[in-house]
């Protein structure tokens, strides 16, 4: 893990449900495609687009599944950090997306925005990730 995978990590979640509303979308489309005109000539044209759209929900899932993957490796890397408070900085600040001053309110003890920040830059240039 480095620092480049904790921010994606803040990001990720938004992206999904992005991706997801996308994959409804086109799966209310593909759906509708239907011809049922009565009386015109049956062509494919219909059929080849319900597929073409049916080939683009199932390549936007794959990278849903691959970012959901993805999104709980580095949050299993986050769990095995020693140091409760530290895990709990980084769970807040990437994983829950939380600002720093919303990260020292959560952890408490006394905590300001610029200590929680120092811990975990600290943490990072200890494991070599800045």
């Amino acid at each position: 893990m480095n620092s480049q995978e904790l921010k994606d990590l803040m990001y990720m979640e938004k992206e999904i449900k992005r991706l997801r509303q996308r994959v409804e979308v086109l799966q209310a489309r593909a759906e509708s495609c239907t011809q049922q005109i009565t009386g015109m000539p049956k062509g494919n044209k219909g059929s080849d687009i319900k597929e073409l759209l049916i080939e683009a929900k199932d390549k936007l899932q794959k990278q849903i599944d691959a970012k959901e993957l993805r999104k709980i490796e580095i949050e299993g890397d986050l769990d095995e950090i020693d140091d409760t408070l530290t895990r709990l900085i980084f769970t807040y600040k990437y994983a829950d997306g939380c600002s720093w001053s919303q990260v020292a309110r959560k952890v408490g003890g006394g905590n300001t925005k610029e200590s929680v920040r120092k811990i975990a830059e600290r943490y990072m240039k200890k494991r070599g990730w800045k």
